[in-house]
């Protein structure tokens, strides 16, 4: 058994600053010189040591690492760590679910420790970063699945922090949220027009008309997949719509059941229209009483997978 968990190191504890450094090398084709911190303070926020980062070595060739960075890059593009993406930046990773195999319970079962390491942009490196869930009590354990989530939303906002500047590709682009222009006094049929140029859907309420009222108001941004309600003819929005539970339906269903209801939807994740992705939370959340045109954001992930 130890020979055989020794070929996937299973056998081999790592200390996580020991493990991003690895990382940091594969990153950057080069080692630095125990650099941990570049600068420690005191309580009144003097710097009172500062280290310069040094080369050591080349530790692999420049054709070597750039090949780990794309294989890690494609693992959070489009394999197994796809619940780490987060749109317009190359983020690099990879997922680990380790047994604390010199921690074995009375029962013969063994803790965990659910891990994803990133770093970031994928043609520049300027961070790397290595999160940890000791001894989760969820199901399931796998890094891919409950800690991937979590460094998306951190890696973008230290990118964002850092000033590095998102690189959408033409599909993400595309789903940017849209604002809304004003309707109101036109007529229905060329107000649709102009809505629908836009990329929004459109639904009328009242019949042919003059525009009355439009839900969402000018000005206001809603998602790309987002639908403007027009009201004609002395029509008016309904004011408690009760938002239903999606937890655990597909982006499709999502979709269709907050159209019909009156509401739109904001999708959060990567490859949502795939199979084995449903969604995981929603706000606000199911039975809250909302208006037309109230925008429910849902999250989606894909299904854990057992390649940590």
């Amino acid at each position: 058994i130890d020979l055989g968990g020794n070929n996937w190191g299973g056998n081999a504890p790592v200390y996580g600053v020991d493990f991003t450094i690895q990382h940091q090398t594969g990153a950057a084709d080069f080692a630095l010189d125990n650099y941990y911190a570049s600068y420690s303070i005191d309580a009144d926020g003097n710097v009172v040591e500062s280290t310069e980062p040094k080369v050591v070595k080349r530790v692999v060739s420049e054709s070597t690492a750039d090949t780990i960075v794309s294989m890690m890059e494609k693992v959070v593009s489009e394999g197994g760590g796809r619940n780490a993406y987060a749109k317009g930046f190359r983020i690099c990773g990879k997922s680990g679910t380790s047994q604390k195999i010199d921690q074995k319970n009375e029962d013969g079962t063994y803790e965990h420790t659910a891990s994803f390491i990133a770093f970031a942009p994928a043609d520049d490196p300027q961070v790397i970063m290595l999160l940890l869930l000791d001894e989760p009590q969820t199901t399931p354990i796998y890094g891919s699945y409950i800690v991937a989530p979590i460094v998306s939303k951190l890696m973008e906002e230290v990118l964002t922090y850092m000033e590095v500047s998102p690189q959408y590709t033409e599909d993400e682009l595309g789903q940017q949220d849209i604002s809304v222009p004003s309707v109101v006094g036109v007529a229905s049929n060329t107000a649709k027009a102009t809505i629908s140029h836009l990329g929004l859907k459109v639904r009328v309420i009242g019949g042919d008309g003059e525009v009355q009222k439009q839900i969402p108001a000018a000005g206001q941004s809603i998602p790309y997949t987002g639908t403007v309600l027009l009201y004609t003819n002395g029509a008016t929005p309904a004011t408690e719509i009760v938002v239903p539970n999606l937890i655990g339906q597909s982006a499709a269903y999502c979709n269709t059941e907050l159209t019909n209801r009156g509401l739109n939807i904001r999708m959060i994740g990567q490859d949502i229209y795939q199979s084995g992705v449903h969604a995981v939370s929603q706000n606000p959340a199911a039975g809250t009483v909302v208006g037309a045109g109230t925008v429910i954001e849902v999250e989606f992930r894909s299904e854990a997978t057992a390649d940590d």
